[in-house]
């Protein structure tokens, strides 16, 4: 085998001499001595089994035959083809001949990827070079020859032996590169090497070949390449190319998932994920491009929701999760989109009607058929999860498109107070009849909405809404007491959904009270106010009485707060209206509802005090300012305080209230000190009217005590 590499290397040194040293010389001679010489290489390596002799003899032949390449420059494309092709075929033939135990499956493989490799480089140079373009002639006849040596291997050597493999790769891989370079019209490529990607995963079933699976995801790759690249540069028949090529593409998804990854669990199978992927993305950037060149791409949301419903709607029939999980991500996009369409819409669109009406639908059918979808995967908690975020997310889309057509296409303006309140409560009613429940929790925002534009009519003052003003707060307090009986139909409602309904209620509640605040400072007289505040916490604060619970106290008392907070106000201005009279009389009313009412309302003992020298204070302090600003002189407050201390003893005496004869005797002490002071400057008759009354008072409360004593004993 030595003395034969050694004759074998001469011989070729002996071929190349000339064509170096010689200026001219028949290229026949060079390469036919090149052929013999492969022929007789291969002869020893079959007769002999001398391995290394076809290795030497396949770098020495292709050597040669590119050096006489490089050495004649006059174009010899059918020279070049025939013996090229006679010496692919000679080591070819080595491959298929050879039986040796040291030609293993890897090094026969090695063997015949060095010789198509360099065959197919050496004649491309000569192809390329001709004037009318014929390079995909040679990729398509070259990557033929190579699928049918495929198939011999696979007789010869078995299915899955690496030669079979090998051949089958490269020639695919070279019929793609024919479809490539094909001379055609550009927009047809695409659909073309499509198809090739559906004739590719066919092979791959019926063979159970992986190679065909991984060549008909990369032919499936570069259509979608050719058919987004087509789109946007926009070539002709782009709109045809994109569609068709996504028709291709969807039967790949069916059939990887019919024939391929049917037994497989995973929530999203890779293959079939990417196939419809592609197939998505490649028709709808053709679709958008073809409404955009027609001038309507506004209808491009439309059609990304049309294409998610019907991606949605084959689950019956197709059952390929991978489709409705990919859909959804094309209706968000359309929701995305659409809310363009809505911000541009002054009046109802059809597209904004038909955008309302696919997203409205998609949440009920992930409401109501989650099931088909969670019967597809095995990992079934994370499909309910899925369907529930699905269903809150076309939802809270419907709610957004809503939102932004009424407040930035449509000019509601003050309209909004009760445009807002109205859907809020109408949307939330739909949500309970039909169970949508994030329909139902977004359609909140129309309520707050309405809220905010409360708040802004009453920054800017305005005088003229003020019934219209109270539909936000009466829509707040409406849902308050709707939302247990929405609860109570939807039923089986989680402890964690529960903790924040309550939540959601309280804030409703804060909310309302802080508005109800809001529209009394803007929309109330001065006078009134007072009242008004002490009438909405009095009517809060028994609710109890109609209704178990205590969830309004915290707003009673803060009405209440708030009212005595302005009626102090009034004081410092020495103002004293019969309407905070009333305000101040409220209270004891209160501390006596307390009193009576079992379990005080959640009062304890020690505050009814308080609550009495509270109210006993505000009524002095009232009657002082009413009566030091309307009787002229001293002496009538003496007069009037004495005669609140006599009240106040009648009070403690009916009431059983100790602190009221307490806060008698404070209100007398005070009335009998205020004398002394002012006695000199008082007229004739005030001092003796003064002393009257105050003489008459202590007569009869000491006679009253003295007379019935025993019975004001057993009285208190």
């Amino acid at each position: 085998q030595t003395i034969a590499l050694f004759a074998t290397g001469a011989s070729f040194y002996a071929t190349y001499v000339p064509l170096i040293h010689a200026e001219i010389m028949s290229s026949w001679v060079i390469l036919f001595s090149n052929l013999i010489l492969a022929v007789a290489s291969v002869v020893f390596m079959l007769r002999n089994r001398w391995l290394k002799m076809p290795v030497l003899s396949m770098v020495g032949a292709y050597a040669g035959f590119t050096l006489w390449r490089l050495r004649v420059d006059e174009p010899m494309v059918s020279v070049a083809l025939f013996f090229g092709l006679s010496l692919w075929a000679v080591y070819t033939a080595a491959v298929f001949l050879s039986r040796d135990d040291s030609f293993t499956d890897q090094v026969r493989s090695v063997f015949l990827t060095a010789n198509n490799a360099a065959m197919f480089v050496l004649l491309s140079r000569d192809v390329l070079a001709l004037e009318e373009p014929r390079f995909w002639v040679l990729a398509l006849s070259i990557g033929a020859a190579l699928l049918i040596c495929s198939a011999a291997a696979a007789r010869v050597f078995g299915r899955q032996s690496l030669a079979s493999r090998s051949y089958l790769t490269q020639g695919l891989v070279l019929v793609t590169l024919g479809l490539m370079t094909f001379d055609m019209v550009d927009s047809y490529r695409a659909p073309i090497i499509a198809a090739e990607s559906v004739v590719l995963l066919c092979m791959a079933v019926r063979r159970e070949n992986f190679i065909l699976q991984v060549a008909s995801i990369v032919a499936a790759t570069i259509a979608f390449i050719f058919a987004v690249g087509y789109a946007t540069a926009g070539s002709a028949e782009y709109f045809v190319a994109g569609v068709s090529t996504a028709v291709f593409l969807l039967f790949n998804a069916c059939l990887f998932s019919r024939r391929v990854d049917h037994q497989l669990s995973d929530l999203f199978r890779l293959r079939v994920g990417c196939m419809t992927g592609l197939a998505l993305a490649a028709g709808l950037l053709a679709a958008v491009t073809r409404l955009n060149d027609s001038e309507l791409l506004e209808w491009s949301s439309v059609l990304f929701l049309s294409v998610a419903t019907v991606l949605t709607i084959l689950l019956y029939v197709l059952r390929i999760r991978e489709f409705a999980l990919l859909g959804q991500a094309v209706g968000l996009l359309g929701i995305f989109t659409g809310v363009t369409v809505a911000e541009e819409a002054s009046v109802v669109k059809t597209q904004l009607v038909v955008l309302l009406g696919l997203a409205l639908g998609q949440a009920h059918w992930w409401r109501w058929q989650f099931g088909l979808f969670t019967d597809c995967c095995a990992n079934t908690p994370l499909a309910k999860r899925l369907a529930s975020g699905f269903e809150a997310l076309h939802s809270l889309g419907f709610v957004l498109l809503l939102l932004v057509w009424l407040f930035l296409g449509v000019d509601l303006s003050e309209k909004w107070i009760w445009v807002g309140a109205l859907l809020s409560f109408s949307l939330a009613a739909y949500a309970v009849i039909t169970r949508a429940r994030f329909l139902g929790l977004g359609s909140q925002v129309f309520v707050l909405v309405a809220a905010l534009c409360l708040v802004k009519l009453c920054i800017d003052g305005d005088r003229d809404y003020a019934a219209l003003a109270l539909v936000p707060i009466a829509a707040m307090l409406l849902l308050n007491g709707f939302i247990p009986i929405a609860l109570e139909r939807l039923g089986n409602v989680p402890e964690g959904v529960l903790g924040a309904v309550d939540s959601v209620r309280l804030g409703y509640r804060i909310l309302a009270a802080v508005l109800g605040a809001v529209w009394i400072s803007n929309y109330v007289p001065n006078e009134w106010q007072v009242l008004v505040y002490m009438a909405v916490g009095f009517g809060l604060f028994i609710v109890p009485l109609v209704k178990a619970g205590g969830e309004w106290k915290w707003q009673a008392l803060a009405y209440g707060a708030l009212g005595y907070m302005f009626l102090a106000n009034q004081f410092l201005s020495d103002q004293a209206f019969w309407q905070s009279l009333v305000a101040v009389l409220a209270l004891f009313v209160v501390q006596q509802m307390c009193r009576r009412q079992e379990g005080g309302f959640g009062v304890g003992e020690e505050v009814h005090p308080w609550m009495i020298i509270t109210a006993g204070g505000l009524l002095f302090f009232w009657l002082t300012i009413k009566v030091g600003s309307e009787l002229d002189g001293a002496g009538a407050l003496t007069i009037s305080w004495a005669i609140l201390a006599v009240v106040y003893f009648g009070a403690g005496l009916g009431l059983r209230e100790r602190c009221y004869r307490l806060l008698g005797l404070c209100t007398l002490a005070i009335a009998l000190v205020s004398l002394f002071p002012i006695i000199w400057q008082l007229s004739t008759e005030m001092k003796i009217a003064s002393f009257f009354v105050m003489g008459t008072i202590f007569l009869g409360l000491g006679f009253v005590y003295n007379r019935f004593r025993e019975k004001i004993r057993e009285l208190l």
